[in-house]
């Protein structure tokens, strides 16, 4: 690719008109030391990755992440698209919505992060975020405290060089932190661990041949337009397989169909009842739906308010999951 990049330069420069052998010879030693230096950085990328993905690999045989699983049998195919990643860098006590009624407790801060640069410490109280209140927000479908996953929520929807301003209260003071959010890209990963062999089972081997026929993706990333009615849910479960879907929206699965859990995280302000009325049900504030997955689509789920039962609590007939948006993404 860097030596089509070359040429295509190169044809280029030639075509714009006459140049001298001296401009040639300029132009060939820049493309030369640039296309070094790529090639250098990609040999120190990977020689990284290979190193801490053999540490991190040793740490998971060891600690039994695999169960009883051989290691020549261990297979794991995973894929994770294009991400925008913004790292507010604070560990906040969210155990229960009971424990962060008075708002969300840090715990502590990641170092140079943007928490610890605003002036963050343990023991602070955070009271709100950009003016959304954190103060009594009760508990999610889990049981974890609503308050850290709206602060998730509103810090993930902010774009790169977007303003956030933070209610602090430290002691009997309340103290107000202005910053700027950061970005980073991270690029498309395909990672595949084990290879299929002779000694697999037969139906082990089966799944391996319909696990390449096509795959698409199932995203519960906040973004749906609350304008429409859709707000956020959580992913509960994939076809009856629990897995610790923290930190993750996107989820690579085989076409064909799929059923998919959830419970509804609406925010209580758009709620036509009492919060506290849907935080006690427990497992029966899950919901499913069926997709039939298709090659290379994303499908992103959503939480819908249903208007005329948007004050029938009491069997969750005020809302459902559906798919708000499908769209034609590569998946390999």
């Amino acid at each position: 690719m860097l030596l089509l990049l070359g040429l295509c330069v190169a044809l280029a420069g030639w075509a714009a008109g006459d140049v001298n052998a001296a401009d040639v010879d300029v132009h060939a030693t820049a493309a030369s030391t640039a296309s070094a230096n790529t090639q250098k950085a990609a040999d120190v990328v990977e020689q990284r990755l290979r190193s801490e993905l053999r540490l991190l690999l040793l740490d998971l045989v060891q600690s039994g992440a695999f169960g009883n699983v051989p290691v020549e049998r261990i297979s794991l195919d995973l894929a994770m698209p294009t991400e925008r990643l913004s790292t507010l860098g604070v560990l906040v006590d969210s155990r229960s919505g009971e424990n962060a009624m008075p708002g969300l407790h840090v715990l502590g801060t990641t170092p140079g992060s943007l928490a610890e640069s605003l002036g963050m410490r343990a023991g602070d109280i955070i009271l709100s975020c950009n003016d959304i209140s954190l103060v009594g927000r009760g508990n999610d479908a889990d049981g974890s405290a609503r308050a850290a996953s709206e602060l998730r929520r509103q810090f993930a929807g902010l774009a790169d060089g977007a303003a956030i301003r933070f209610n602090v209260r430290r002691g009997e003071q309340v103290l107000v932190f202005d910053g700027i959010v950061r970005t980073t890209q991270i690029p498309a990963v395909h990672l595949r661990l084990g290879e299929p062999g002779p000694s697999r089972a037969p139906e082990t081997a089966e799944a391996d041949r319909n696990s390449t026929a096509g795959c698409g993706r199932i995203s519960v990333f906040d973004n749906a337009p609350t304008q429409r009615g859709l707000h956020p849910l959580k992913l509960i479960s994939i076809d009856d397989r629990n897995s610790p879907f923290d930190g993750q929206s996107n989820f690579r699965v085989s076409t064909g169909i799929h059923t998919i859990t959830v419970a509804e995280n609406v925010d209580s302000r758009y709620l036509g009842f009492n919060s506290r009325l849907r935080d006690n049900q427990g497992p029966s504030r899950y919901k499913s739906l069926t997709i039939d997955v298709k090659a290379d689509t994303t499908y992103r789920l959503a939480t819908r308010i249903v208007p005329e039962h948007r004050n029938e609590w009491r069997d969750g007939a005020w809302w459902e999951p559906v798919v708000w948006s499908e769209s034609s993404e590569a998946c390999r």
